[in-house]
C-alpha cells in the first residue's frame, strides 16, 4: 500500500487514528464513454457512471483521477482483497463502480 501513498498518525486521544494519502493520480477515465455532468464551462462536475480506458490501469491498484477537483480512491479487486484479509478496521465502504469487459 505504501507504494501508492502515505500513511499518517492523526492526533486522536480515544483511538489510534491513521489517514491514507494516496499518490498515484491515473489518467484513465474515459470521459466519452462515462456519463458525467458537467458545469457550464464544461468541466467535470460528477460521474454518474464510470468507464475506463483499461491500458492506463496497468499498475494502478490505488489511484485517483485528474479529471475531478476532488476525486474518489479507486482501488483495485486485488487490493480490496488485500484491505479485507488485512484485519486493520477501515472507515471505508467499498462498491464496485466498473468492471473490464476484458
Amino acid at each position: 500500500m505504501l507504494k501508492y501513498g502515505e500513511i499518517v498518525d492523526l492526533s486522536c486521544k480515544e483511538t489510534d487514528l491513521k489517514l491514507f494519502i494516496p499518490h498515484v493520480v491515473l489518467d484513465a477515465l474515459d470521459e466519452t464513454a462515462s456519463e458525467v455532468w458537467r458545469f457550464s464551462d464544461g468541466r467535470l462536475m460528477s460521474v454518474r457512471k464510470y468507464k475506463f480506458v483499461a491500458p492506463a490501469l496497468v499498475g494502478g491498484e490505488i489511484f485517483r483521477i485528474p479529471n475531478l477537483t476532488v476525486s474518489p480512491l479507486f482501488f483495485s479487486e486485488g487490493a480490496v482483497e488485500k484491505f479485507r484479509g488485512s484485519g486493520l478496521r477501515m472507515g471505508i465502504k467499498f462498491r464496485e463502480v466498473w468492471k473490464n469487459a476484458d
